[in-house]
């Protein structure tokens, strides 16, 4: 597994709900390389020096989620409205 320069990553699972024992399995896999911000119940950013495949296969191997629906990105440029500490949160890497 190559590790690249660390970016930004958008992680969004497709579910009306996330259980909090399912949240708290989906951060503590997100936390094996870094950094995490979660800022809806269902999306978050992490700032990573993976590829989002490698993430792909992280978060597949969650037992009871390998049929989930997610999606990773990397970030470019972003623009939007969130609440301050999530631009805070991002700034601080910069």
């Amino acid at each position: 597994m190559i590790l690249q320069m660390k970016r930004f990553l958008h992680v969004a699972f497709v579910f009306p709900f996330l259980s909090p024992k399912q949240q708290s399995a989906i951060e503590q896999v997100l936390g094996i390389d870094g950094d995490w911000l979660r800022y809806a119940p269902n999306c978050w950013i992490v700032y990573s020096g993976h590829a989002p495949m490698v993430w792909v296969e992280r978060l597949q191997a969650i037992r009871g989620m390998e049929q989930a629906s997610f999606f990773i990105t990397e970030m470019g440029t972003y623009a939007g409205r969130l609440d301050q500490q999530v631009w805070d949160w991002i700034n601080s890497y910069r």
